[in-house]
């Protein structure tokens, strides 16, 4: 009969520790696996992340720069018109303007016969007349000459106005230029511009 060797205390204490080392580094190699998935999980899951973010900023600064671009396309469109409108009006303002010239030198003759028709009408007892601060046409002989029979005595205060003349007779005061004859077709020749103008757009 065989007989197994007796295992002393001492040997079986070895035993017990290499299998508390074995096991322990059983222990210690499941921790670094489950470790290693939970960080590969937490990358994974970080840079999903991290590409969600991105397309999140891509997709915001797209909106941010199309919105800046819009207002800047908005602010110039208006910009223009602003600048398109102050041109229209100022031909138009220039057209009335060479009407009034046109008044005042080509057809100078019939200017003074309006005011001479003008001062016959008003039916005038004894009047002051002032000129425009700035009237170059309508000097004191001129007058004279047109008044006629009318009398006229100069004003010594200063002008308010800067064209035509100014008759004061009592608390009654006339004011006549060439803008005044003109204003009623002022408005006229505006529409008509205008309608020519602004419908071309």
């Amino acid at each position: 009969m065989v007989h197994e060797p007796e295992i002393t205390g001492t040997a079986k204490l070895d035993n017990v520790s290499i299998k508390i080392l074995e096991d322990a580094e059983a222990e210690r190699q499941k921790i670094l696996e489950s470790a290693a998935a939970k960080a590969g999980e937490i990358i994974e899951a970080a840079e999903k992340r991290k590409l969600k973010i991105i397309e999140e900023a891509k997709a915001e600064a797209g909106k941010r720069y199309l919105s800046v671009y819009n207002n800047e396309i908005a602010k110039a469109k208006s910009e223009n018109e602003q600048k398109l409108l102050g041109c229209k009006i100022r031909i138009i303002d220039g057209l009335i303007e060479k009407a009034r010239q046109k008044l005042v030198t080509d057809e100078l003759d019939k200017f003074l016969s309006y005011i001479s028709h003008t001062l016959k009408k008003l039916d005038l007892s004894k009047a002051l007349y002032q000129t425009g601060s700035k009237e170059s046409i309508l000097t004191d002989s001129m007058i004279k000459k047109i008044a006629g029979s009318i009398s006229l005595e100069k004003s010594v205060e200063e002008p308010d106005f800067e064209e035509g003349i100014k008759l004061i007779d009592g608390r009654k005061e006339y004011l006549i230029s060439a803008s005044s004859l003109i204003k009623d077709r002022v408005e006229d020749i505006r529409m008509e511009a205008a309608a020519f103008l602004f419908e071309k757009e």
